[in-house]
């Protein structure tokens, strides 16, 4: 499981810096507003993709350690560690991670790191707020998910709410409602190719069509779900550059731990779904 997780992440981390050549967009991956449609399911509009922004309504707390995870074994190494000062002056982290079984109970540890972008210039509450959502978020993927990858963190007033590229740049905008966790996982889940090539290829009328993500969604009881209908769902759907559910497009889709959970797993499952595409 480690060696597939693994070969689909460095593929897509490969494919960035030649995304265009395989018909990918290459374009910056942004949130934006969000509508729905008449099938009650929530459609990006204006090409800016569907937002993660705003107050989350999800009930936070400790992470609930001990739950499966999905995508590669469990890691060697526990614990967590701060990023040392980047060349362009940003201080980072890991998050989370931990052997399963450890003191910190995690399934898996994953090693996506970030690091901060000149923050000496960034206003004092903002970097903090980013500091403090890249923290959760990479808390949760690195517990719940063997993925890696490098993520720069920017602070751009001109970013009107937050986005992200398989490149692994990541941008928060001004506006506070945005630097919280649920936006900050919605725009790593970019940075590790969702939306991008091979994902198109992976749709048939809108719904995922991957082994592993099938696999996964028929096999989340229903205690480790979000109470409404929508995420009782046993398949993904998407458009041409987010999914649901569990997508964490708009700050609504945070409903609980399990949505912040469930997001990483769709995620980590993605990526073996697309080794396997690139395999063929």
């Amino acid at each position: 499981m480690r060696t597939r997780c693994s070969l689909g992440l460095s593929l897509v981390l490969r494919l960035g810096a030649r995304a265009s050549l395989l018909g990918a967009s290459a374009a910056v991956v942004a949130c934006g507003p969000a509508q729905e449609s008449g099938g009650g399911e929530p459609k990006a509009t204006g090409g800016d993709g569907a937002g993660s922004g705003g107050a989350p309504s999800g009930t936070g707390g400790s992470l609930p350690h001990g739950v499966a995870g999905w995508g590669g074994a469990t890691g060697d190494t526990g614990g967590s560690s701060s990023g040392d000062a980047s060349s362009t002056g940003g201080a980072g982290g890991t998050g989370g991670a931990g052997d399963d079984g450890g003191e910190d109970g995690c399934p898996f540890s994953g090693r996506i790191t970030y690091q901060l972008n000149g923050p000496d210039s960034w206003p004092a509450d903002a970097r903090q707020r980013i500091t403090d959502a890249m923290d959760s978020a990479l808390e949760y993927y690195n517990c719940y998910a063997d993925l890696e990858k490098a993520i720069t963190v920017d602070y751009n007033p001109g970013v009107p709410t937050a986005q992200a590229n398989v490149d692994g740049w990541l941008s928060f905008g001004s506006n506070q409602a945005y630097m919280q966790v649920a936006t900050a996982m919605h725009e790593v889940a970019h940075t590790l190719g969702v939306g991008y090539y091979p994902w198109a290829e992976l749709m048939d009328g809108g719904r995922w069509i991957g082994a592993h993500v099938d696999a996964l969604m028929k096999s989340i009881p229903v205690e480790e779900r979000d109470d409404d209908d929508y995420s009782q769902r046993d398949y993904i759907t998407g458009d041409a550059q987010h999914f649901w559910p569990y997508g964490l497009n708009q700050a609504s889709e945070y409903k609980s731990e399990w949505s912040l959970i469930n997001h990483v797993r769709i995620v980590a499952a993605m990526q073996m779904d697309k080794a396997d595409y690139l395999a063929r």
